[in-house]
């Protein structure tokens, strides 16, 4: 009795020690800027022959989903739209009677980030995820991408503005006479008289008596 409860213990010993080792899932990570302060975060995964995972997005009721965690973001950086997934399978599950959402073969996550803090270099994620052939494992990958430090902003360069030539007319005025008085210099104006009206002459007639 005792030597059977022992193999039982050896034999699922084994199962876990196996579990453990095997990795059906062979991951790597890759940084693709976008701008000084916008990135991609994209990971890479290669899935043994015959294996699959489940999608964060499959179904409720099913296996269990891809949990995916970015750490530290509060004032570090921000997520821009959620997580984006290469291509995917949808088959029917006898066992949850549900469709399930599953990679095979390959498996690729892209999550856009801005970054928002001055002293950020490195952003850590962890992926949470079970993969399945005929048992299940249930399995996890944390990530550390490496963000450049930056060293300016862009910024708006604004033309120039042409300058505008304009031409300036210089117009001769009369400068008034000046008759100095006593060293003082005194402004002359000459008064020039208005022209005299003509008098209408009356007519009148004169008249002559001839006498004989």
């Amino acid at each position: 009795m005792k030597k059977n409860v022992f193999i039982l213990f050896a034999f699922l010993a084994f199962l876990s020690a196996s579990a453990q080792i095997i990795k059906p899932v062979k991951w790597t990570s890759r940084l693709q800027k976008i701008s000084d302060t916008e990135f991609n975060l994209i990971m890479d995964g290669t899935i043994d022959e015959g294996w699959h995972v489940y999608s964060q997005f499959t179904p409720d009721g099913g296996s269990l989903p891809m949990e995916i965690k970015y750490k530290d973001q509060k004032g570090n950086y921000e997520l821009i739209g959620k997580t984006a997934e290469s291509k995917t399978k949808r088959a029917f599950s006898d066992v949850f009677e549900v469709d399930e959402i599953m990679f095979e073969k390959k498996v690729v996550l892209t999550q856009k980030v801005r970054i928002t803090g001055k002293n950020v270099t490195k952003i850590n994620v962890n992926v949470a995820y079970q993969v399945c052939k005929q048992s299940c494992i249930n399995d996890d990958k944390d990530f550390t991408f490496d963000i450049p430090k930056i060293t300016a902003k862009e910024t708006a360069v604004t033309p120039a503005i042409p300058a505008v030539k304009i031409d300036t007319v210089v117009v001769d005025t009369p400068k008034p006479d000046t008759v100095k008085s006593n060293g003082i210099a005194k402004t002359q104006v000459k008064q020039v008289a208005a022209p005299k009206k003509k008098k209408k002459r009356k007519a009148f007639s004169a008249s002559f008596s001839l006498h004989f």
